[in-house]
């Protein structure tokens, strides 16, 4: 372990890969802030110093790991991102005399009946009070069979409706996305 060739790639293993934490760990220390960039500069310097040089090379093992993280955070981020695109502006309300009116969102009231037509997404929270139908809840709950919905069942907010229903919405879209009706299913505004 202590030979010129075992030392020489842990060095390399450490420049390669250890860099950005080392100069991370310098940035959380100048902060006084600890963090995980910050304990492993300690370890790696401390192995380093103690001679364990393979032991000290492991950054390299942290530095994949967190590019892994990185890649997977942005790729949720690009998935909410295109939830969010496809999530629909306005919903067609059905006014007390039967007729429909296309209303944005934040205009649709508190008790409001919707119409969701075939392969339409459900503009908003509710519960359907007439009709039937199959819905694909996949980018909310993941479910990869369409979900029957009846009378009186919960639907989601950007989930694509196979038949038309009718559903009651149970508060607006700004209530509805910082609490449900019993509070205990909370969902945030992104």
């Amino acid at each position: 372990e202590d030979s010129w060739p075992v030392l020489a790639m842990a060095a390399a293993a450490i420049l390669i890969g250890g860099v950005p934490t080392l100069l991370g760990g310098l940035r959380s220390l100048r902060s006084l802030r600890l963090d995980i960039d910050l304990l492993m500069a300690v370890a790696v310097i401390g192995a380093f110093a103690i001679g364990e040089y393979p032991e000290a090379a492991v950054i390299v093992l942290f530095a994949i790991a967190e590019r892994i993280e990185q890649r997977s955070l942005e790729r949720a981020g690009d998935a909410v991102r295109g939830l969010m695109t496809m999530s629909p502006d306005t919903a067609m309300v059905v006014n007390a005399d039967g007729s429909l009116s296309e209303r944005p969102l934040l205009e649709v009231g508190a008790g409001s009946t919707i119409l969701v037509r075939p392969g339409a997404r459900i503009p908003l929270d509710g519960v359907v009070t007439s009709g039937a139908s199959a819905v694909d809840q996949a980018p909310i709950t993941g479910e990869s069979r369409h979900v029957d919905k009846e009378v009186g069942d919960k639907v989601f907010a950007d989930t694509l409706n196979g038949r038309a229903c009718a559903g009651r919405i149970p508060g607006t879209k700004l209530a509805l996305l910082c609490r449900t009706k019993d509070r205990s299913c909370e969902r945030m505004a992104l």
